[in-house]
């Protein structure tokens, strides 16, 4: 997206926000109006304040006209400056720019905003269509005055480039407007649609059922474009969003197609590359918008004429000569970047009169005399385009087209145009008066002249269009073509009298026909190599669909051949006032021409087609006309098959659309028995073989196929079913005809293939319909009857068997897919009355005779239900014994039955169940229901496949709830057979899914129904048996008429309650238990007393309470000594339920008080979070235990019951559990955490984590994003980066979720949703400069967001990573980082001054400075004197102070370097010491938050190196925070310049000090102490530099998570390359020196120091040194710190170990990287400290803080990887390629909790005393003399 790009999609979005602000502040919209071009006396547009003035006006419009009083008068001002304005063109044309010019854009967008605002405010239209003819005026009035001048090459710039652009902008705009919304300018810049998949909108042809991706059908759409809006019966409901009721006319048009979006062309590109082109210019280019409301907008006769007088004077000869030698001339030369003007003369002439003709044409009650003005003007307009086009070259056109990449106007085509609309305006200007019932003789007389006029212009027009042209020409006239067509239908309207004469032009130019027509059909022969009337009829839109569903695109002869039909529809409906047997006579006259044509016309094919065509769009047209659709039919009846064509499919597809057309009534009636013959003649030919039987073969699939048609369009369930029961009446018939033809044949009935097929073709045919049913229940008897027959000849034919060897060998697949649509809606194959007789009667009502069939065949049918069912013993004997009749019905209900529950989109046990209730089936004698029974077991079977396939979602769960509920409601039928049936299959539910035995609903339904049935032995069992409503549910439960079976029933039920609860508790004893306890609070208080369900709860709770805390560890010796009162937990079941009641109660109420609804539960969950919180920071158990109840029953009341929650609680208190019992010690086991080992061993497929992901994103879209961090599962993160991407929206308040919107491939792919970046909530510094690494690829908007970010924090935060801010300089490739460096300076200087440390340290590669860094030397170089430059004041005094400070303590090194190690080297240091003078205001280098007061001159100590002389001093220092003392500083600077005075004694410092002591207003606050530091030289310290910014993040994390851990990062700076100072530890000594100075170990110096084990000093000794211990092990095994000897290892007077010198870690170690030490140093003497063995309660709390340590750092993985990513390219010798790998590994991220704490133990279970570790210490000791 370029530049110019982007700043238009910016404005338009601001100002479609500030529209839905209601009302938008004016500061807001000033934010926008402010980048608008400012009207002043000098008006200057660019493109950029061009596009904020479009995107002013969207606001303006969206808005609702807000802020009108300041917005209007400001457009109106800047349309009256236009005639002055200068617009400046970009530098560089823009790619894919409009090819207009630049003032003609602005000019057409701004005037089309003002007509939108006219139309839609009265008050001011008057006002702004004023202003836009005054500004026509003044823009005609300078274009004659240039021309009069022809002077000056500045007017002629003007001229072309502004003058005449803005009047055909003008022209173009002008009276335009929308009745509907959106407005005009709203369609030119629609708000982009969401990237979302929309749904598709319905089609005016329902493409869903006729859809050829679908399998059961392969038919086309008979219906055209054209007649869509006509086939919508007015009486029928409105089923879909697309048809609107015409108040107008009465009759139903298709809403869809009128719509704007229906328009052939893209309004966004357009009217900017289609030179001239105007709303609504052209008859297949208009909105369709009533007539009606479009006269609302009226213009003042006197506006009309200034318009005309402009036009007159502006398309004279001579004016248009003159602008058309100018534009040639700027055209030539390139002056202007966009000018597509060689010349002006033709689209001046196409704007202004499409602009007269748009005006007029909605105008009342014109003058004549103007009237007639205006038709001698546009006649000689028009005469003059004839003369011009015919002079013209259309070829040569076409060439300056290709050649100039149609950058530069078509001449010729511009003219076509405009003489279309000079057509359009001569048709309306013919006249507008009717003769008056009482005329006179003058208005007589008028009105014949009128008519005359007319008739003569209708001669004109059939002229044009049966003119002879070669057909490229043809081509170029199209728009002429559809406006002269037009205008003979608006002539008709307009003078009844001559309709028909409009008529006859019609229709000798269809089926004379026209030889334009001829040419165009001709041609298109050429192009698709065969004959056109192949069945597609209307066109190619009837072959078939794009991929999308829209029909493809008419080709020019179907355009011209359509309007004209459609304008002729037009005309017989005027003529029809005047003359009723206008139609009748079309048909005759038609019918001759058809039958010369068919006798002698070569061109017999194209009339013929026209005619059928025509004649069938007139009958759908005028079908509410009398005689219209009779004459037509008949006239279709007598033609059809008379004599075998390829005329015949046409016709009956314009039968097809008549039976649509007229969904009741004598027609359609005739036209279903003429398709009911066809099919039946043409099925009986099959059979026959005789030529008398074959006149409708030819026809019978164009039948199948328009009855398809009819199928998918009938509207209303009951012409639905009307249609149904015809369609399976003809499939019944031609199923006996067939039988009846085989009978005649010695063919058996089984094998009739023949018969089959011709039954098969309409399956697909009756899918169509049926899918658009509901699900058939209770049809009539008739329908019920039709399709058991239906289903007889599916299960005799094979068409129901998916792997039947003669359906695969003989029917199309899309039969079989037909026949599954159709099972899903199917009715019952039930009886519908209770008679016995009815199972007998089967075998008389059969549409297959019993004697029809063989006994062989009947064998065969047995065998083929016996292994179907699987030979069950008891039912093979009884289906041994059925005859052929019950045979078939058995097979007809397997296969309805098992088709419907496996493609059904909810399958459902409840139809099986419907058979099994039949009460005919039980009455049965011969066994009929034990083989239904039997067909039962198999549809379970496939209902559990089914849904095992099915997404493990809500819904599947919900449908598994309801099934298992169903079952326990059918378990107490009142037939004992259905009882053990439901029995056997809940059995099988919950072996198949067993969460169901603890499902919450299940449970509490079971609950709910054994209620209900002991309630029902309080019923009198001799009055009447009442249906008593299971609560919760939609079943009843109806009762046994005694009360011996009443009690039966509930004994069995509450039996297997019993046992399902126990079952239940045994599997998932927590659950259950808790479902149970909260069945206790939902039973009704009055009902309480004699709950059964109740009652069986809590006896199952009391059962299953086992052993109470005090009575779990006994033996069973010591059990059985005590009562049962002492040793059960029942007390602590009634104390829980005794809470969940309480608390639950209080949950609810707080719900209810906030108005319930999900919005509710979010703002109570809200409170109880923050509660929670509270009651943890506190440290009140009461408080925090009474938070977590309350959380606990707001979950429980929201009913959240998804597997994802399941996980995400698993997965937190897998969390808790594991850092509660990190060693996994049974005695601190919490009761049920093995049910997290049970949920986590449920493997889970991708597709489960992605619906979890799904769900939680419906949830809650930030819990979506924090849910990868607790299931870490690959495709969680997957998804949620799509739902991130795809709504970014959603979760921009959330930093941590931009990591899934900025990956590495949105940032390569630039994909267009990375703008939110900009917006988005700030994340941490370390995630913003990770933009800047090896992390992620360079892009502006990452590195805008970036420095968005790290600007936005304070100096003190951005302090601490500015080695990583310096290091990203390396990869910002746009310079953005060095722009921040140079802000951030600014703002602080003691940010200022490390940036600059840090840039002197990264110039060179080694500390001697022989070697630049060839990436950064420059930069830095540059930075550096750029900051230093920039500094002034006491700014620059600071800087200077503090660096020749620093430098003069840095110099020490150098001074003492000559001297000899030793007391010659101390002295010197001393010396140089003494000689530093104290400057005010300065700071070490280290600690910048405090103030150097004073030098502990005494102090100076040489180190041990001898070549580089480091050397150790203190100095005094007040602490006051960094701000503070840059604050502090500065103000002393300042104060010193002012005053004279110069101290350079001590005398002098010590009284600076005193007076500052005595006005420092920070003293009382500020902290005085002695700070040591070393000042090393030749030593590279970034490396520590690392280690100590990362030990500093853990240390914060600890102190977040409130892990009491002790860690000391003292402070290092690099200041140059090979130097930096580096902060002392106080307070402590080595390992190293105690081991000189005491010759003893650290345990004997603990016992020593501190005194033995039991004394408080040596167990607070102790503790800080485990706390110290396990936080530097963690740390050293991630970053696997090497080199630990005891030089390295501190120890300070509290206790605490503390690591120093981080030379060797990552993929670094001593000895040429042997990797020698182990992951943690352990020694001997450590362990005896923590107690001297693994087992030892110190060092087992040393281990639980260590994976406690370590649980907490993982969640800050990536912080951590990012920092050491940012310093990967410093050459530093820790990073050997490897480093990132190694370290993500470390962190075990693909780990659950428990796994990572198991592999922390591992961990130090490997270092505990490990001999490498000794070793070391040992080689040490001989290397360099360290103790050990």
């Amino acid at each position: 997206m370029d530049e110019h790009e982007f700043f238009k999609q910016t404005v338009q979005h601001l100002a479609r926000c500030l529209s839905s602000i209601n009302p938008t502040p004016w500061e807001k919209v000033n934010t926008l109006f402010m980048l608008c071009p400012q009207a002043s006396s000098e008006l200057i547009i660019t493109p950029r304040s061009q596009e904020a003035c479009i995107a002013l006006g969207l606001y303006f419009l969206q808005s609702g006209l807000q802020h009108q009083e300041k917005l209007l008068p400001y457009f109106l001002k800047i349309l009256k400056s236009l005639n002055n304005a200068q617009f400046e063109e970009p530098l560089c044309r823009i790619k894919n720019a409009d090819r207009i010019p630049m003032s003609e854009k602005f000019s057409f967008c701004l005037n089309t905003l003002l007509s939108d605002v006219a139309s839609k405010t009265p008050s001011v239209r008057e006002e702004i269509i004023t202003a836009q003819i005054e500004l026509m005026a003044n823009l005609s009035k300078t274009i004659i005055a240039t021309s009069e001048r022809k002077d000056a090459d500045t007017s002629k710039l003007q001229l072309c480039k502004s003058t005449v652009p803005i009047l055909i902008g003008l022209a173009r705009s002008m009276g335009r407007y929308s009745t509907v919304d959106p407005p005009l300018l709203c369609r030119l810049f629609p708000q982009p649609s969401s990237p979302v998949k929309a749904k598709e909108p319905e089609q005016y042809f329902e493409y869903s059922t006729l859809d050829k991706k679908r399998k059961f059908n392969q038919f086309r759409p008979i219906i055209p474009r054209s007649l869509s809006g006509n086939l919508n019966p007015m009486n029928d409901i409105v089923e879909n969003g697309s048809d609107t009721l015409d108040s107008g006319t009465g009759t139903l048009k298709r809403g869809s197609l009128h719509s704007y979006h229906s328009v052939p062309y893209d309004p966004t590109t357009y009217f900017f590359t289609k030179y001239g082109s105007s709303f609504n210019q052209f008859p297949y280019m208009r909105f369709s918008e009533s007539p009606e409301k479009r006269n609302s907008v009226q213009f003042f006769v006197t506006y009309l004429q200034s318009i005309l007088s402009i036009a007159k004077k502006l398309l004279t000869k001579d004016m248009l000569a003159f602008l058309d030698e100018e534009a040639e001339d700027i055209y030539a030369s390139g002056q202007i970047q966009v000018f597509p003007y060689k010349s002006f003369s033709e689209t001046l002439n196409l704007v202004m009169v499409t602009l007269l003709r748009e005006i007029l044409q909605h105008q009342k009650d014109l003058p004549g005399p103007f009237t007639k003005d205006v038709q001698e003007f546009v006649k000689c307009l028009f005469l003059s385009g004839q003369t011009e086009l015919q002079s013209r070259h259309h070829d040569a056109a076409e060439r300056e087209d290709r050649e100039s990449n149609y950058a530069a106007v078509n001449k010729f085509k511009v003219n076509v145009m405009a003489n279309s609309a000079c057509v359009d305006l001569l048709v309306w200007a013919i006249g507008d008066e009717t003769v008056d019932q009482d005329y006179d003789v003058p208005a007589l007389i008028n009105a014949l002249t009128i008519l005359i006029g007319a008739d003569s212009l209708c001669g004109r027009l059939t002229e044009k269009i049966n003119s002879n042209h070669n057909h490229k020409l043809i081509l170029a006239h199209m728009p002429l073509l559809m406006v002269c067509l037009e205008g003979l239908g608006k002539l008709a309207t307009k003078f009844p009298p001559i309709a028909n004469t409009s008529i006859y032009c019609l229709r000798d130019f269809l089926v004379t026909p026209s030889p334009i027509l001829f040419k165009l059909h001709k041609l298109e022969l050429e192009k698709t190599g065969k004959e056109h009337m192949k069945v597609t009829l209307q066109g190619k839109e009837l072959q078939g669909l794009t991929e999308t569903g829209v029909p493809v695109k008419s080709t020019p002869f179907e355009k011209l051949r359509d309007a004209a039909i459609e304008n002729l529809c037009v005309a017989l409906e005027a003529a029809l006032t005047i003359d009723e047997f206008c139609v009748p006579a079309l048909v005759g006259s038609v019918s001759n021409r058809l039958f010369t044509a068919e006798t002698s016309d070569s061109e017999s094919s194209l009339i013929s087609t026209n005619i059928v065509i025509m004649l069938g769009h007139v009958a759908v047209a005028l079908k509410d006309t009398p005689k219209t659709t009779d004459t037509i039919l008949q006239f279709f009846q007598q033609r059809l098959c008379r004599a075998p064509s390829s005329l015949d499919t046409l016709i009956v597809d314009q039968l097809g659309c008549m039976a649509l057309a007229s969904p009741k009534g004598p027609a359609h009636d005739e036209i279903m028995r003429m398709f009911t013959v066809i099919t039946v003649e043409a099925a009986s030919a099959a059979y026959h073989h005789t030529d008398d039987k074959k006149q409708y073969r030819h026809v019978s699939g164009a039948v199948l196929n328009a009855l398809a048609n009819i199928a998918a369009n009938v509207r209303g369930t009951n012409a639905r079913l009307e249609l149904l029961t015809r369609l399976l009446e003809l499939f019944v018939q031609l199923g006996l005809g067939g039988e009846r033809a085989t009978d005649r044949s010695p063919a058996p009935v089984l094998k009739a293939s023949g018969s089959a097929g011709n039954l098969g073709v309409l399956i697909p045919v009756i899918a169509v319909l049926v899918k658009r049913l509901p699900h058939i229940k209770n049809p009539k008897p008739r329908l019920h009857k039709l399709f058991k027959d239906f289903w007889l000849y599916c299960v005799v034919m094979g068409f129901t068997a998916a792997d039947s060897a003669m359906r695969k060998r003989l029917w199309p697949q899309e039969w079989y897919t037909g026949v599954k649509e159709i099972a899903v809606k199917s009715p019952y194959l039930t009886s519908q009355t209770s008679l016995r007789s009815e199972m007998r009667e089967l075998q008389y009502t059969s549409a297959v005779r019993n004697d029809s069939v063989s006994i062989t065949e009947l064998q065969e049918l047995k065998t083929q239900i016996l292994n179907l069912l699987d030979h069950p013993p008891d039912v093979s004997v009884i289906v041994n014994k059925l005859t052929f009749a019950p045979c078939m019905f058995l097979l007809s209900v397997y296969w309805l039955e098992t088709l419907r529950v496996c493609n059904s989109p909810e399958p459902s046990l409840q139809p099986i169940i419907e058979y099994l209730s039949d009460t005919a089936l039980h009455k049965d004698k011969s066994g009929m229901w034990s083989c239904v029974a039997s067909v039962g077991d198999k549809v379970f079977h496939k209902f559990l496949d089914c849904m095992s396939e099915k997404v493990k979602d809500e819904a599947r769960e919900r449908a598994l709830e309801n099934h298992a509920q169903f079952l326990l409601v059918n378990f107490n039928h009142i037939h004992k057979q259905i009882r053990r049936v439901a029995d056997k299959w809940l059995a099988g539910l919950v072996d198949r899914f067993p969460h169901l035995l603890w499902n919450c609903r299940v449970l509490w339904s079971m609950l709910d129904i054994l209620q209900v049935l002991s309630f029902s032995l309080e019923l009198d069992a001799n009055q009447e048996t009442p249906l008593l409503k299971v609560p919760g549910t939609e079943f009843t439960l109806q009762l046994q008429d005694t009360l011996e079976g009443r009690e039966g029933i509930v004994k069995d039920f509450a039996e297997r309650c019993h046992g399902i609860v126990q079952e239940a508790m045994k599997w998932a004893p927590q659950s259950t238990r808790s479902h149970l306890q909260e069945y206790l609070n939902q039973v009704p208080n009055s009902t309480l007393w004699d709950h059964s369900g109740l009652a069986l709860a809590t006896g199952a709770l009391l059962g299953a309470a086992g052993l109470n805390r005090m009575s779990a560890p006994l033996p069973r010796s010591a059990l059985d000594k005590r009562p049962p009162c002492v040793t059960q937990d029942s007390a602590a079941l009634l104390a829980v339920v005794s809470q969940r009641s309480r608390y639950a109660g209080e949950v609810a109420g707080s719900v209810s008080c906030e108005g319930g609804g999900e919005a509710a539960l979010w703002r109570v969950g809200q409170r109880l979070y923050t509660a929670l919180k509270e009651g943890c920071t506190s440290g009140s158990e009461s408080a925090h235990r009474a938070a977590l109840w309350r959380a606990t029953a707001l979950l429980v009341h929201a009913r959240h019951h998804s597997i994802m929650h399941v996980g995400t609680v698993a997965v937190e208190i897998e969390f808790l559990v594991t850092w509660h019992n990190p060693h996994s010690r049974p005695e601190q086991a919490v009761p049920g955490e093995d049910n997290i080992a049970i949920w986590r061993a449920n493997i889970k497929t991708e597709r489960t984590w992605r619906e979890f992901a799904k769900l939680a994103w419906d949830i809650s879209p930030v819990l979506a994003v924090f849910l990868p961090e607790r299931l870490k599962q690959e495709a969680i993160v997957q998804e949620i980066k799509r739902k991130v991407q795809a709504n970014p929206t959603a979760v921009c308040h959330v930093p941590q979720a931009l990591k899934y919107l900025v990956t590495t491939e949105t940032l390569l792919n630039d994909a267009h949703e990375l703008v939110h970046m900009i917006t988005w909530a700030k994340v941490t510094p370390v995630e913003a400069l990770s933009y800047f690494s090896r992390q992620y690829p360079p892009h502006p908007l990452s590195a805008q967001a970036a420095v968005s970010t790290l600007q936005s924090y304070p100096s003190s935060a951005v302090l601490t990573y500015i080695p990583q801010l310096i290091q990203a300089l390396r990869h910002d490739t746009m310079g953005y980082v060095a722009e921040l460096i140079k802000t951030l300076a600014k703002k602080s200087q003691v940010v200022a001054h490390q940036m600059i440390w840090n840039m002197h340290t990264n110039m060179y590669t080694d500390e001697e400075m022989h070697h630049k860094d060839p990436a950064l030397y420059d930069i830095l170089d540059g930075l550096v004197k750029n900051i230093v430059d920039a500094l002034s004041g006491p700014a620059k005094a600071f800087y200077e102070r503090e660096f020749e400070f620093f430098r003069q303590i840095t110099n020490i090194s150098g001074i003492i370097r000559p001297y000899p190690k030793g007391a010659e080297r101390k002295r010197a240091c001393l010396e140089a010491l003494k000689n530093i003078k104290v400057q005010p205001g300065c700071y070490l280098p280290s600690n910048p938050d405090s103030m150097v007061i004073d030098i502990d001159y005494k102090s100076g100590t040489p180190m041990q190196s001898a070549a580089k002389a480091p050397y150790l001093a203190r100095f005094r220092v007040r602490k006051y925070g960094i701000a503070e003392m840059e604050a502090l500083a500065l103000s002393m600077v300042s104060d010193e310049k002012l005053t004279t005075k110069e101290s350079s004694d001590d005398s002098d410092c010590k009284g600076w000090c005193e007076k500052e002591e005595g006005k420092d207003k920070f003293t009382s606050l500020a902290a005085e102490m002695w700070q040591a530091a070393i000042f090393k030289v030749g030593d590279d310290v970034r490396q520590d530099m690392l280690a100590l910014q990362v030990i500093s993040l853990f240390k914060n994390i600890f102190q977040q998570v409130g892990l009491d851990l002790y860690l000391f990062p003292y402070k290092v700076v690099a200041t140059a390359p090979g130097c930096g100072v580096i902060e002392c530890v106080p307070n402590a000594k080595s390992r190293d020196q105690l081991g000189r100075q005491t010759d003893i170990g650290m345990y004997e110096y603990f016992l020593k120091k501190y005194g033995d084990e039991t004394t408080r000093e040596f167990q607070a000794a102790r503790r800080c040194f485990v706390t110290s211990m396990a936080a530097y092990s963690v740390i050293g095994f991630l970053l696997q710190i090497k080199d630990r000897h005891n030089g390295n290892i501190m120890l300070d007077t509290d206790g605490h170990l503390i690591h120093i010198d981080f030379g060797f870690m990552f993929e670094s170690s001593p000895g040429g990287n042997l990797g020698f030490e182990p992951d943690i140093k352990l020694t001997d003497e450590m362990v005896m400290i923590m107690g001297g063995k693994m087992e030892a309660p110190p060092f087992r709390w040393f281990c639980e803080l260590c994976v406690q340590a370590f649980l907490a750092v993982r969640p800050y993985q990536e912080a951590i990887i990012s920092m050491v990513s940012l310093m990967l390219d410093t050459g530093l010798p820790c990073f050997r390629g490897q480093t990132i790998r190694l370290l993500r590994s470390r962190f075990a991220p693909n780990s659950t909790e428990k796994e990572a704490a198991a592999y922390m133990l591992s961990v130090i279970r490997n270092s505990f005393l490990n001999f490498r570790t000794r070793t070391y210490d040992m080689i040490q000791y001989y290397q360099n003399q360290i103790p050990y």
